[in-house]
């Protein structure tokens, strides 16, 4: 293991030439990087990741450290931060569990939801995520939402059809006196039983609460999360 320019990562000798590769870097981006190949040009089409800023990496590992609090399953996160900018998406969590943005400007919120998922989604096989995944994206979002309230951060406002939606389902059917209390619940329950839990919480909550009148309309938004999947 070497350090050059505060990086860690090994010396190779390529064509002749000595080059620096930083841990995580492949060979052609560290060859572009080292200006010793004048000929050597990013494959077409190619995602190009690079490691994110120091300061987004620390305040990732704060706000991680921070959900120690907030969750009972150990994180899964690898420690890595990633940007690539040719992603569809504002930021998400690799099954390698590294996390990549499209931006360096992450929000302290979007990161709290990228980190729930390192103690909620990737501690089961990807087939659980894609079959329950409303109940992995709709109640990270919440209990992030939840989270970022009283940590004093601006909340995020994504997945709004399946927030909103898991929040009405709690206020008709009298759950938990508050959202945050009901996120926090829902989300520790292990993401292969969470329709199954919230489906029994309903109908009891629904006949102590005297609620029946509106078990109909309940059970509509609980059946869009149930069947919402990743487009």
């Amino acid at each position: 293991m070497a350090e050059y320019n505060g990086n860690s990562g090994v010396w190779r000798t390529v064509g002749g030439r000595r080059i620096f590769i930083k841990d995580g870097q492949d060979l052609p981006s560290a060859m572009i990087e080292s200006g010793k190949f004048p000929s050597a040009k990013p494959s077409s089409g190619a995602p190009q990741k690079r490691r994110a800023s120091q300061e987004l990496h620390d305040r990732t590992k704060s706000i991680d450290t921070m959900l120690d609090g907030y969750c009972d399953k150990e994180s899964t996160w690898s420690g890595v931060v990633n940007i690539d900018e040719t992603i569809k998406a504002v930021g998400r969590k690799e099954w390698n569990c590294d996390i990549t943005w499209e931006q360096e400007n992450a929000s302290n919120a979007d990161i709290i939801h990228e980190l729930l998922h390192a103690r909620s989604a990737l501690h089961f096989k990807p087939e659980e995520f894609a079959n329950n995944a409303g109940f992995e994206e709709g109640v990270a979002e919440l209990y992030a939402q939840e989270i970022a309230i009283r940590q004093g951060y601006v909340p995020s406002d994504n997945y709004y059809e399946l927030v909103g939606r898991l929040r009405d389902i709690n206020s008709f059917a009298g759950i938990y006196s508050n959202d945050y209390e009901f996120a926090r619940a829902l989300f520790n329950i292990d993401l292969p039983k969470r329709s199954q839990w919230l489906d029994d919480k309903i109908l009891y909550a629904v006949v102590q609460n005297n609620r029946l009148n509106d078990y109909s309309k309940i059970l509509d938004l609980y059946n869009y999360i149930n069947a919402w999947r990743v487009k």
